[in-house]
């Protein structure tokens, strides 16, 4: 397995994990605004439907764009991609 397809497939897995979280901490800030006067959540609900949202996104940008982001990354790094053998005479 090449380097390429190894980041890619942690791409995948590192968004599918964020989009995990994403929506367990969307699920929380929805019992914590249905029961918010009975206990008291910490953080508050609204930093956590924030958060959740954003998590998402990120998560599924990482799932869905991660062959993009492989290409872009290994692109800007030449030198790991030759195969050529330096010449020791010049």
């Amino acid at each position: 397995m090449s380097e390429r397809s190894l980041f890619n497939i942690l791409c995948k897995l590192l968004g599918m994990w964020m989009t995990f979280e994403g929506i367990s901490s969307l699920v929380w800030a929805f019992l914590a605004s249905r029961y918010s006067d009975q206990i008291h959540f910490d953080p508050p609900e609204m930093a956590s439907w924030f958060s959740g949202a954003v998590t998402i996104a990120f998560g599924l940008f990482l799932c869905t764009r991660s062959s993009r982001l492989t290409q872009f990354l290994f692109e800007l790094d030449g030198s790991l991609d030759s195969q050529e053998k330096f010449d020791s005479e010049s």
